[in-house]
């Protein structure tokens, strides 16, 4: 780690502490706890993405509506849990830390026929310390049960009441950390394209951006941005810096090496550069940026893929930094991200699938034993295929979730 990081350990407004997914995707029943950064780690088609991609369902539900976000995953029937013959409901919920005062958001989504669905059930609720009640709501249908703030609003039974203008106040804010968590699959190629120029106030998921969220950066935080571009050194041997280059009314990304002679300055366009550079810039963008007024979690797949392992343990030490900055959540199913023996116990959270259902969870006693005894780093222990959760405590059934708490 750098020795002077951008931030040092700070009060967090937002924290998310505990995912449940009852039957969405490959995951029937699924409780998870998560730190300020955590990895999710596992093999190929274990179930890593699937629970990344219900953190996007969430913010994309609250960001667009929930009919937009079932028809951008193929609709219903691609999005619920397949082992059960009649599968027609499935649901989440986002425990989080709100200033430090405990919260929930929940719901369910039914399918009511082959093409249609409405919210079945939504609950939010913020535990602070008001001397009244606890700011919460809770609807089901059309009906709005509960409300710490009473409103006349049509419930619309397709749609997140989070989502509309009725709520205020903490629920209007733990609406915007929500809706601003956002996964990213870095894409060299996509970052290797002249781009549109935009605002820059959040990087896109493949990356295709990267030049205006580069420019915000130099704008807004140069500081921060000094710290990608030090970080982008020490992966690239030679390079000198990366800033954005304007072509007309698009623009790519930049980059100065040194040339032959030590005096000499090579300029380079994005198009030029390695795949394992442009994924890098990808990772610490998406880790290090600025983001929306209001910033949510940050998932990224597969940050070390197709990179060496020197690179990967760059990257690692990169995201460790910038998870005192904004929480982080981390897929793969390399080792190299992970041979560090300070990676701490909890913040490995191990996938894998059986009978066609994940399994997800901190690993086995085995494994924990072995690494809190520093006997072995986790990558280590992925490699060996020793690092996985404890199906003993999986298969519980869907219909035992705990989504909803009551509303005192």
């Amino acid at each position: 780690m750098m020795s002077n990081g951008p931030t040092q350990q700070t009060h967090r407004r937002f924290l998310v502490t505990r995912v449940k997914l009852c039957r969405y995707q490959s995951h029937a029943a699924s409780d998870v706890a998560l730190q300020p950064l955590s990895y999710l780690v596992g093999p190929n088609g274990s179930g890593k993405s699937n629970f990344m991609d219900a953190l996007s369902f969430v913010a994309d539900s609250l960001r667009t509506s929930v009919r937009e976000a079932l028809h951008d995953r193929g609709g219903f029937a691609e999005v619920v849990w397949r082992g059960e013959e009649d599968s027609n409901s499935f649901g989440i919920r986002i425990e989080f830390e709100y200033f430090g005062d405990p919260g929930h958001y929940a719901f369910t989504v039914v399918r009511t026929s082959d093409d249609a669905h409405e919210v079945g059930a939504e609950e939010c609720l913020v535990r602070n310390k008001s001397p009244i009640r606890w700011p919460h709501y809770r609807t089901e249908g059309s009906r709005v049960l509960e409300n710490s703030v009473p409103s006349d609003r049509h419930m619309d039974t397709g749609g997140l009441y989070l989502a509309n203008g009725t709520v205020h106040g903490v629920l209007r804010r733990v609406s915007e950390h929500l809706r601003n968590m956002c996964v990213y699959r870095p894409s060299p190629n996509a970052i290797r394209r002249v781009g549109s120029r935009d605002p820059g106030d959040r990087l896109l998921s493949d990356g295709s951006n990267a030049a205006s969220v580069l420019r915000a950066m130099e704008d807004r935080e140069p500081q921060i941005k000094g710290y990608v571009v030090e970080y982008l050194t020490r992966v690239v041997p030679g390079l000198l810096s990366a800033h954005p280059k304007v072509i007309g009314n698009r623009q790519t990304v930049e980059f100065v090496q040194v040339g032959r002679d030590s005096e000499q300055e090579w300029r380079f366009w994005a198009d030029s550069m390695s795949d394992g550079t442009l994924r890098a810039l990808g990772v610490l963008l998406a880790a290090f940026q600025r983001g929306s007024p209001v910033g949510g979690l940050v998932g990224i797949e597969e940050p070390d893929a197709g990179v060496s392992p020197e690179i990967a343990g760059l990257l690692a030490a990169a995201l460790e930094e910038a998870s005192d900055r904004r929480q982080i959540l981390v897929s793969t199913q390399g080792a190299d991200l992970l041979d560090d023996y300070d990676v701490p116990v909890d913040s490995i959270i191990a996938v894998a699938v059986r009978n066609g259902q994940s399994h997800i969870g901190p690993a086995d006693e085995v494994g924990q034993s072995l690494l809190r005894e520093k006997r072995f780093t986790p990558g280590e222990l992925m490699r060996a295929g020793q690092l996985r959760p404890d199906f003993a405590k999986g298969g519980v059934d869907p219909s035992e979730v705990a989504l909803f708490d009551r509303a005192e």
